[in-house]
């Protein structure tokens, strides 16, 4: 029960994207699709910028808490971060778990690290995804992983086996979600 909590409570949190339909006509990172298919679909996204915080014990909610007053210390300094802003991603690699906020182009970032959150850039690359429907949980997105998983290989798609991410789109409470699972081409860094 712990689980399917800390995944919900995190897509609960974020609305800020642009040109997708389910960017709910908001400011979402630039992207190209390349294939569609029934199984994933392949993009093509230019670099973009995220605030990260790591997820300890699970713990999105404490997350997120981190990267809202990240966002309020950052404005009180005079720079503006959305605090809106989609897509939310829940990333899982071999170092653990991390919660990213999508920052959109334009924002202008404080130059001073910070020890509980960072500044990260996802370079330009292809992107595979899939999309899928219906309250988040950590069993829906482990289940689409692995379809998402299984596609590719049956595709003989050369991808990152070591990590992937969970976006989300909407509020938790929003009539309506679109989920996705995205694993990087095996050539983005």
């Amino acid at each position: 029960m712990e689980q399917p909590l800390v995944l919900l409570v995190s897509l609960l949190l974020v609305s800020f994207c642009s040109g997708q339909e389910f960017c709910h006509e908001k400011n979402c990172p630039h992207v190209t699709s390349v294939e569609k298919n029934n199984d994933y679909e392949e993009r093509l996204y230019e670099a973009t910028d995220w605030i990260t915080t790591k997820v300890e014990n699970n713990d999105l909610w404490a997350a997120h808490l981190k990267l809202k007053d990240y966002c309020q210390r950052q404005k009180e300094a005079g720079f503006k971060f959305p605090v809106d802003s989609w897509p939310v991603l829940i990333t899982e690699d071999p170092n653990g778990r991390n919660l990213s906020w999508f920052v959109p182009p334009g924002t202008r970032k404080p130059e001073n690290p910070d020890a509980l959150v960072t500044l990260q850039t996802r370079p330009a690359g292809t992107v595979y995804v899939r999309v899928f429907g219906g309250t988040p949980s950590v069993e829906k997105g482990e289940e689409n992983k692995e379809l998402l998983r299984k596609a590719l290989d049956d595709a003989k798609k050369d991808y990152d086996h070591n990590s992937c991410s969970g976006a989300g789109y909407e509020p938790f409470l929003y009539p309506v979600h679109h989920n996705e699972i995205w694993i990087n081409a095996a050539n983005i860094n």
